[in-house]
């Protein structure tokens, strides 16, 4: 009606209700105490006070400050007070407590109001619907702005810049974990359809990370999208958590492609459990302090994970390595992110947050050929968990999660976006479509 900018609804309704407390100024004696006063009979003071609490919340709309839900509340309390207004109005036209002229200008003019401050809620269910459109390509989630879960942010497709660089995943060391874990509370007649156990109830597990090559003209940058779990252990915790070699797979595979770790220039690691960030340690030797192995890459990661990492939970405080933590901050080659991008990779990639899994996490999203690739890290570890309600014994909030990932998957699948896995075995992407159920499944 107005645009989507709300402020034009705002200064409509402002207008309108100027027009009425100009009318009241030149009516004479018995309206003036309207503008100047609240004494007169109960009428006026009900009346001016109706008026006087539209005008507040008329300013209210378009108020930075306000969330959404704010918004539709000061609309709707704008709208019951200019209906209170009419009725106050007609009851003075009856009794004959004001003289036509104020009968002809206020009637309108209040009505008028009322009708803006419905226009100035369909301008602001209209702007949250525009945003809401763009991120998940559904009408029907323009009406449901407000109901976004706390956790994974979904993020608008990237601008069409020409930003395409290069993706391989590489293999970094490999676990075997217990099956039960990693599937949290879904029964092994289930999980095992989708990951066979050995007869210590373990199931096979990759540690792959993602190396992205930028074009010259993009920078020329190598990024590695995490390090795996590395081989830093001593003999005896690397049996404890089932890393399966002693050497550093993740450098051998590296130097294979290409990549030498020198020519690493920056390492994002989208939380700092030993699984996803032990690979920027050196392997293990007898007597030896651990390094990190990329000596001239900037570490990238969340701060809010970063302070989980510094005073963890009693919970998940083995899942952390207090000797990378310090390592990383001595190199002077650390940034810590606060919102959705880095200023160390620029505009080219976003970063999705998550904290059912972990507080803090991040999943990078990077432009591709065929749609945008999002590095699922632990909250989607591999194809079975793109199931919504499988989640595992790991994460810290489940419930969380599964809405977290629910958001993510109904924003990729509607930007044809796809997810690549670290922990699957086999598979390293896979796209997303519906099933007849309108579910959204791993696609080839």
């Amino acid at each position: 009606m107005f645009g989507n900018d709300v402020r034009w609804g705002r200064l409509v309704l402002t207008a309108g209700l100027l027009v009425v407390f100009g009318t009241l100024a030149i009516e004479g004696p018995d309206a003036r105490p309207w503008v100047f006063g609240f004494w007169g009979p109960w009428p006026t003071r009900s009346a001016a006070a109706a008026l006087l609490l539209a005008m507040v919340v008329d300013f209210g709309v378009g108020s930075p400050g306000f969330t959404t839900r704010a918004l539709a509340w000061i609309c709707v309390a704008s709208g019951g007070a200019t209906v209170l207004g009419i009725v106050i109005a007609t009851q003075f036209a009856r009794g004959g407590m004001t003289s036509p002229l104020f009968a002809v200008l206020l009637l309108p003019a209040v009505a008028g109001h009322a009708i803006c401050s419905l226009g100035s809620l369909i301008c602001l269910i209209r702007a949250q619907g525009s945003r809401g459109r763009e991120l998940h390509g559904s009408f029907a989630e323009q009406l449901r702005p407000s109901s976004r879960p706390v956790g994974v942010e979904p993020k608008p497709p990237a601008t069409d810049s020409g930003f395409m660089p290069t993706l391989t995943p590489v293999l970094g060391n490999s676990q075997k974990l217990d099956g039960g874990a990693m599937f949290g509370n879904a029964p092994r007649a289930l999980w095992q359809r989708w990951a066979s156990p050995d007869d210590n109830n373990q199931i096979d597990l990759a540690c792959r990370c993602l190396l992205i090559r930028e074009d010259e003209n993009e920078g020329g940058r190598t990024i590695l999208c995490e390090a795996g779990i590395g081989a830093f252990f001593d003999p005896d915790l690397r049996e404890r958590f089932g890393v399966q070699e002693s050497e550093h797979v993740l450098l051998d595979n590296l130097r294979a492609a290409g990549v030498q770790p020198e020519d690493v220039d920056v390492v994002v690691l989208s939380h700092l459990h030993f699984d996803h960030a032990g690979g920027v340690l050196s392997a293990y030797r007898d007597g030896q302090p651990l390094e990190l192995v990329f000596p001239n890459a900037t570490f990238v990661t969340g701060r809010e994970n970063w302070d989980r990492a510094q005073k963890p939970h009693p919970r998940d405080r083995a899942s952390f390595v207090p000797e990378l933590n310090r390592l990383l901050e001595q190199s002077g080659r650390l940034e810590l992110i606060d919102g959705d991008t880095s200023s160390t990779l620029g505009a080219g990639y976003r970063f999705h947050r998550s904290s059912g899994h972990t507080p803090g996490m991040l999943l990078i999203e990077v432009a591709a050929d065929e749609g945008p690739v999002v590095f699922a890290a632990d909250l989607v570890p591999g194809v079975p968990w793109v199931r919504r309600a499988i989640t595992m014994g790991y994460d810290r909030f489940p419930e969380m999660l599964i809405d977290e990932k629910t958001k993510l998957l109904d924003d990729l699948v509607a930007r044809s976006g796809r997810l690549f896995f670290t922990h699957d075995p086999q598979t390293a992407m896979c796209g997303l479509e519906r099933d007849e159920k309108g579910r959204v499944v791993a696609a080839p």
